[in-house]
């Protein structure tokens, strides 16, 4: 899954008609004995998800959900290596984008896949296939394989590398009475660490978010489990958001003979210094023309700068997603329907910090609004 773990939960977007998928009356239907997880939320349980083993020794999934209408009925099937790695995946069913078809052949050393996203190959390089989709929960071998790793990690097809990075623990009460589980982030995977929990053994055992995949009789425990880990995710971006205002950040930054994408005239200009000073666009002119007294210089020769970027219509999860985002070049967003308590967390993380920089042809830009300000709560369209 090379979107959000949870994506698949909550994507909307208009069906994909490329091919007439696997009808729910042919997908795999889980044993009894199968480990069965939910998928729930603050409003309730909104479907299911089973894991088992083949008599093959494949591991096999399911997931079944209805989510406001948008229907997931998918199932998929991994073959191990013995290294650990996935040598065959398939993956039929629909989801709220479509079909869900997506394979993954290794023979030798070529891996090929195949899915409504893309198609690809990778000859000499071996790694951990993270499928474009599939279901949410076979993110579990991948977890459970970058948490043995330790700080080698695990490398990933089609690229990137993975590591996990163990967080505290907690306890927790479930069927079989108190259980301790330890929170532990993924790193590597995309833009922010993903936080998982795991069990005793160092396995897979939960994914918290607003939409938590839960080991069945163990749901209650989601809202505690939540707050821990935005505490401890708090405290560790804390830091990190207070570094943006030591006095080596906050210095001047000069980028010279840079290609300028003006937004106001919607235009490009060649051969432009822009000068950026304690996080505010200070002055633009022409290349050569702004040289202040200890200013970091970055040749901009080749390259073009644009203004933040906005995004009218994102999610905020957590306090990563926050910072993640500004060093994408994301420095304002809209949020329709973003939780109390998510906002909170913004608010708390970006204070009255100013961060939004617009690209102004004056020698005394505008004042920015913090993040916080641009936190805008209502209904999801």
């Amino acid at each position: 899954m090379r979107h959000v773990i949870l994506a698949a939960l909550l994507v909307a977007s208009a069906p994909a008609a490329i091919a007439a998928p696997t009808p729910k009356e042919q997908l795999l239907v889980p044993p009894k004995d199968a480990a069965h997880y939910v998928v729930v939320s603050d409003a309730g349980k909104h479907g299911d998800l089973w894991r088992w083993t083949l008599a093959d020794g494949r591991i096999a999934y399911r997931h079944s959900q209805s989510l406001r209408g948008w229907i997931s009925e998918t199932d998929q099937v991994v073959e191990l290596g013995p290294d650990g790695l996935p040598v065959s995946i398939e993956v039929r069913g629909i989801t709220p984008n479509g079909d869900a078809a997506e394979t993954l052949k290794v023979e030798g050393s070529k891996a090929s896949w195949q899915s409504i996203a893309d198609s690809g190959s990778s000859d000499g390089r071996t790694g951990y296939y993270f499928p474009a989709g599939g279901v949410p929960l076979a993110v579990d071998t991948l977890v459970d394989k970058v948490g043995a790793a330790g700080n080698a990690g695990v490398d990933l097809l089609p690229s990137g590398h993975a590591v996990a990075k163990l967080g505290p623990t907690m306890t927790i009460t479930g069927p079989s009475g108190q259980k301790t589980v330890r929170l532990a982030y993924v790193r590597g995977v995309f833009a922010a660490p993903q936080p998982v929990w795991l069990d005793d053994k160092g396995k897979f055992f939960a994914q918290v978010a607003g939409m938590s995949i839960m080991p069945e009789g163990y749901e209650a425990n989601a809202p505690a489990m939540r707050k821990f880990q935005e505490e401890v995710t708090a405290a560790e971006l804390k830091a990190i958001a207070h570094s943006f205002l030591t006095p080596e950040a906050k210095a001047p930054m000069l980028f010279d003979n840079v290609r300028l994408f003006d937004a106001d005239g919607g235009k490009f200009i060649e051969n432009q210094a822009v000068l950026v000073r304690d996080g505010k666009i200070a002055s633009i002119g022409a290349a050569g023309s702004i040289a202040p007294a200890g200013a970091r210089v970055v040749d901009g020769k080749g390259k073009t700068l644009v203004p933040g970027i906005w995004d009218s219509h994102m999610h905020i999860g957590d306090d990563w997603d926050v910072l993640s985002n500004l060093a994408n070049g994301m420095t304002s967003f809209r949020s329709p329907g973003t939780i109390g308590r998510a906002a909170a967390s913004v608010r708390r993380l970006a204070g009255r910090r100013a961060v939004h920089l617009r690209h102004r042809r004056s020698q005394e830009p505008p004042r920015g609004a913090g993040i916080a300000d641009r936190v805008e709560r209502g209904g999801d369209h």
